[in-house]
């Protein structure tokens, strides 16, 4: 995107928040924001992409998270994690190196927004099955071992 920083924001059900996960490290420790905080949230919310080339003049961005990050946002590309109508959350690009945003950033964002979409429903996939699997193998052992005692009787 030739830009400063990239970010994935992820929806957690559990508290209800995006979680963040950036490019580069954060110089002030940022793990969450709510889900309709800033441009992300926004994105998120309506399931719209969004081009904020003036950040602090625009209704949507959210100064605080500047404040608490010590980054400074100029202009903002955002586009969201969509897989079956389903809003994972958002990725986004801040501060273009040369001039604004434009669509053809929108363009190339959507375009890895839904690879990254799919590569984290494959990623989730993956887990569960692992816990399936893990679940399957503790409970043919306890079969087994239930067996054995069953025929030593």
């Amino acid at each position: 995107m030739d830009s400063e920083r990239s970010s994935i924001f992820l929806f957690q059900h559990w508290d209800q928040q995006l979680t963040i996960f950036s490019s580069l490290d954060l110089e002030k420790h940022v793990d969450s924001i709510p889900k309709a905080c800033g441009v992300a949230g926004w994105v998120f919310t309506n399931h719209e992409p969004a081009v904020v080339n003036d950040a602090y003049k625009g209704p949507r961005f959210c100064k605080d998270l500047d404040d608490l990050t010590g980054f400074k946002t100029y202009n903002i590309v955002c586009a969201p994690l969509v897989l079956s109508k389903l809003c994972l959350g958002t990725i986004q690009s801040l501060n273009k190196k040369e001039g604004d945003f434009n669509d053809n950033d929108l363009d190339l964002l959507r375009l890895a927004a839904n690879m990254v979409a799919i590569s984290i429903n494959n990623s989730n996939r993956y887990n569960e099955l692992l816990v399936t699997n893990e679940a399957c193998q503790k409970f043919i052992k306890q079969i087994s071992a239930n067996m054995g005692n069953i025929f030593d009787q």
